[in-house]
């Protein structure tokens, strides 16, 4: 082997070391720093959604939340204003009433049940005066969704007076809405230190109901056959 041979074997030694070093640690090297990089970001959007999925989870508790504190709510409306007359239950616990408050409930009445006039707070006024037909028509076209209405009842009982009171504390703050509009007051004993009273109370009570209306607009319309 001459010199000059040698002298280009010597230098493309390094050369070959170099491709060695390049082909068999750099370049797995550099891959692995890619593959790094992909995981890192997979890892990342992994934690993206994590995060998402717990402040939805969240989102969704705080709305399960305030959901069930609607029903409640409502649940508690419902027992205040029922939807049915149901006076049956009130009777039944001014039964009650009178025997912890040893009073005598003599008679109980109802009157004719009143509807209740419903204005919505956000509609405009208007300060023409609308003629009586336009009304009727108005009235017709729109229908409430609800009714509310107030149905007066009439009670008569016999009792010394702090425990007629209290027997009237008990109804003011009973589960159902009772709103007591006057209370006559009359002797009915013959004592003089301490006599029994008559007391004639009017009071109201509420019924709230849905109002369903059926609307035959999407109904197809049927062709008269000749």
């Amino acid at each position: 082997m001459n010199k000059s041979r040698k002298i280009i074997l010597i230098s493309l030694f390094p050369a070959l070391i170099t491709l060695v070093v390049i082909v068999y640690f750099i370049m797995p090297a550099v891959a692995n720093m890619n593959q790094l990089k992909d995981d890192l970001k997979v890892e990342k959007q992994a934690y993206s959604d994590t995060q998402a999925q717990v402040e939805s989870l969240r989102n969704n508790k705080k709305l399960l939340k305030e959901v069930q504190e609607l029903k409640d709510k409502l649940a508690g409306f419902e027992i205040k204003v029922p939807s049915e007359d149901d006076l049956a239950i009130l009777l039944v616990d001014m039964g009650k009433f009178s025997k912890s408050f040893n009073v005598s409930v003599f008679s109980v009445g109802t009157g004719a049940e009143k509807v209740i006039k419903i204005e919505d707070p956000n509609e405009p006024k208007e300060t023409k005066k609308k003629s009586t037909r336009r009304k009727a028509k108005e009235t017709e076209a729109e229908v409430a969704p609800i009714t509310l209405s107030t149905i007066p009842v009439q009670i008569k009982v016999i009792g010394y007076y702090p425990d007629v009171m209290n027997f009237i504390n008990a109804l003011e703050n009973y589960q159902r809405r009772i709103t007591i509009d006057s209370i006559s007051i009359m002797n009915c004993g013959k004592e003089t230190i301490r006599p029994k009273v008559e007391v004639q109370i009017s009071s109201a009570v509420y019924k709230l109901t849905e109002n369903i209306t059926e609307n035959n607009s999407d109904e197809p319309k049927k062709e008269d056959k000749l």
